[in-house]
């Protein structure tokens, strides 16, 4: 059976559509499912602690993930699972510190948590 050139034209043209879907919908699906932490921790006198161990913990799930802050007294937990996080700041020569309440986070959200110690 042979296709007119019209019916050839309309076939491409679907297919081409449904190729743009397809890629659209693998985009969307792979967009960023976790949220980022991020933060300062200093002394009561403003000057930055480098080396402070940054641990949050997930509350439903108790899964942690722990980080180290820089030279500049910087830390990054990113890939957390949205959810309520326990966030507990600690350095040599300090007093521990853990937040109050817990810190929600949001997927795709960067939120900035900083820690006096």
């Amino acid at each position: 059976m042979s296709l007119s050139p019209e019916t050839r034209r309309r076939i491409n043209f679907c297919l081409g559509a449904l190729l743009l879907i397809s890629l659209s919908s693998v985009s969307y699906s792979q967009q960023v499912a976790t949220a980022t932490m991020t933060g300062r921790v200093v002394d009561h006198n403003g000057a930055v602690i480098a080396g402070a161990q940054i641990s949050a913990t997930n509350v439903a799930t108790s899964a942690r993930r722990e980080t180290t802050t820089n030279d500049d007294g910087l830390y990054v937990l990113a890939g957390l699972v949205p959810g309520d996080y326990l966030v507990r700041v600690q350095a040599v020569g300090f007093a521990a510190k853990t937040s109050e309440s817990p810190i929600t986070m949001q997927v795709g959200q960067s939120k900035t948590v900083d820690a006096t110690l």
